[in-house]
C-alpha cells in the first residue's frame, strides 16, 4: 500500500532546483529493493535479497509477486511487454513474456556476462542495453532478434572506459545513453551509436566557501525525464541530485536521513509518465515517491 508522508563536466554548479516534495512511500512486501521499471500500468521492483520481482499499480497497490530465485537486480520492459531481468547468482539476463513465463537468456552463445548490474530499453532504437559491472562494459542487443548491436568499454579511467559501471539510462529526448561509471566517480554520456559525448561528476564537490562534500563516491542509479534532466542517486551519500542535460547540477533534491522521504543507500531511480520520481530506498526497504 501507499503510506502517505503527511505533507544507488567539471566542478561547475548551478543550484536552482529545490527539494522534491515527498508524495508517498511504497513498502508492502519489500525487503531490499534494487531497481525498477515503470510502465503505463505498473511499477515493477526487483528485490535481490528476497529473490523476487514485486508488482504494484501506479497508485502503489500490490498486484502480485514473481519469484526469481537467481537474485534479480536490473529490470527493463520492452514495448511489446517482454520483461528483461539481470540475475546476480548466475550472471545472466533472463527474458520473460508479459506474464513472467521464461523464454530465453539474452545474448546466450554470444556474450558471457560477468556481473550485469542494470538494464534499460530504448524504444527509438529497439535495443535492450546492459551494463556489466564485472566486465566494465556496455552491451546493446536488438530488441527483436537479440543480436548484439553494440559493445563498448574496457577497464580504465579514460573516456569510454569504465570501472564498475553500475547503472544505465536512456535519454529519449536527446537520443543518448548515460552510464554511471561508479569507481571513476562520474556519469558518462554517449550518443545512441556509442560515441562518447561528455562526462560529469567527481568524487568530491568543492563549494564556493572552500568546504567540500561527497558528490559521486558511489553512483547507484540514473534516470532522465522528458525535459532531458538527469537524476543521479548516490548510495554512500544517500542523495538524489538533479542535473540539466549538459551535466550542470541543478540541486540536491533529496538528502540522507530517516524521516519520511529521506534516503538511506538509494539504488535505482525511475520516472513515470506523470513525471513522478521513484527511488528504491534499499536499506529501508521502501520505494520513495516524489
Amino acid at each position: 500500500m501507499f503510506l502517505s508522508s503527511g505533507v544507488c563536466i567539471g566542478l561547475v554548479f548551478v543550484l536552482q532546483a529545490g527539494p522534491l516534495p515527498h508524495q508517498a512511500t511504497i513498502s508492502t512486501g519489500l525487503d531490499s529493493p534494487a531497481r525498477m521499471a515503470v510502465t503505463n500500468a505498473e511499477i515493477l521492483v526487483t528485490d535481490t535479497r528476497a529473490d523476487r520481482v514485486l508488482r504494484y499499480d501506479l497508485a502503489g497497490n500490490p498486484l502480485g509477486v514473481w519469484n526469481e530465485p537467481a537474485g534479480p537486480v536490473g529490470i527493463a520492459v520492452h514495448s511489446d511487454g517482454r520483461i528483461f531481468v539481470s540475475r546476480r547468482d548466475d550472471a545472466k539476463v533472463a527474458v520473460y513474456d508479459a506474464s513472467f513465463a521464461f523464454q530465453q537468456f539474452l545474448g546466450q552463445g554470444v556474450v558471457v556476462f560477468l556481473q550485469p548490474t542494470d538494464l534499460a530499453f530504448d524504444p527509438a532504437s529497439n535495443r535492450v542495453i546492459v551494463v556489466d559491472g564485472g566486465a566494465d562494459r556496455l552491451y546493446a542487443f536488438d530488441g527483436t532478434t537479440g543480436a548484439l548491436a553494440l559493445m563498448l568499454g574496457i577497464r580504465g579511467s579514460r573516456f569510454s572506459e569504465f570501472k564498475y559501471p553500475s547503472a544505465v539510462a536512456v535519454d529519449a529526448v536527446n537520443h543518448r545513453i548515460l552510464v554511471a561509471d561508479q569507481d571513476n566517480f562520474r556519469v558518462q554520456v554517449f550518443d545512441s551509436s556509442g560515441i562518447f559525448l561528455f562526462s560529469f561528476g567527481y568524487r568530491i564537490k568543492f563549494l564556493p566557501d572552500g568546504s567540500s562534500e561527497g558528490w559521486f563516491p558511489r553512483v547507484a542509479g540514473l534516470a532522465v525525464d522528458g525535459l532531458g534532466r538527469i537524476y543521479v542517486t548516490d548510495a554512500v551519500m544517500g542523495t538524489l541530485r538533479m542535473f540539466d542535460s549538459r551535466g550542470a547540477e541543478l540541486g540536491k533534491v533529496v538528502g540522507y536521513g530517516s524521516a519520511p522521504g529521506d534516503l538511506q543507500t538509494p539504488c535505482g531511480v525511475a520516472l513515470d509518465a506523470s513525471g513522478r520520481v521513484l527511488v528504491a530506498n534499499s536499506n529501508v526497504g521502501t520505494v520513495e515517491v516524489y
